[in-house]
């Protein structure tokens, strides 16, 4: 709503943004983890986790409006992110938990200096990088794994929306030419099999060295 509002000059949008942007601090908020609770009733429906929760809105409308409650709600969830660590095992270790929390705080660290933010960015970013596959080309986390022989299950709306997105935006401020090869090799597997000029747009596919199948 902000960044529409900006491109047309249209005050309602603008007014809009603000009014989520407070709607996220006044409703949304954890006040014992500074993330927000996840959708449903009353807003109190899942607990808050690290890879469901944004602040990049609400630092761009807090800045705009040089509004200092919202930008030191901003931080709140910056530091949250910066304090609940992915701690899940199995199928509860999502790409998304990573990816996610990276995002965020890589857009955080443009506006707020903080070396603790920096620091949680950085150890976020190591931990994709641990989780590279070159032979897969993908960085593989415990939900994509599914048994011996069946290959890793790669959900390429996450790496391609979320996973990619942040190694590029933690790149810009801690450039590394080790992980650039890791995020171009991820890429150009990407591409190619959403590039094949076929009905529809592949979403998530299983991958073994050397080859693709089980497509949707």
């Amino acid at each position: 709503l902000l960044r529409l509002g900006l491109a047309l000059g249209d005050d309602d949008l603008l007014l809009r943004a603000r009014r989520a942007a407070w709607h996220l601090c006044d409703r949304d908020l954890d006040a014992a983890t500074g993330l927000p609770f996840g959708h449903g009733p009353d807003h109190r429906h899942t607990p808050p986790v690290p890879g469901h929760a944004w602040l990049q809105g609400l630092l761009w409308v807090g800045t705009l409006w040089a509004d200092d409650e919202l930008l030191s709600a901003a931080r709140q969830i910056a530091h949250g992110l910066a304090s609940v660590p992915p701690m899940g095992e199995g199928v509860e270790d999502r790409a998304r938990d990573y990816g996610w929390p990276l995002l965020e705080l890589e857009a955080g660290l443009r506006l707020l200096d903080d070396p603790r933010l920096a620091q949680a960015a950085d150890a976020l970013a190591a931990a994709i990088a641990r989780r590279y596959r070159p032979e897969l080309h993908v960085f593989a986390f415990g939900e994509g794994e599914v048994g011996r022989g069946a290959g890793y299950f790669e959900r390429a709306w996450v790496t391609g929306g979320v996973l990619l997105p942040a190694l590029r935006a933690h790149l810009e401020r801690r450039p590394d030419r080790g992980l650039r090869a890791m995020v171009e090799d991820v890429t150009r597997a990407l591409a190619a099999r959403i590039g094949q000029g076929r009905g529809g747009l592949p979403t998530h596919w299983r991958v073994v060295p050397g080859a693709v199948f089980a497509e949707h």
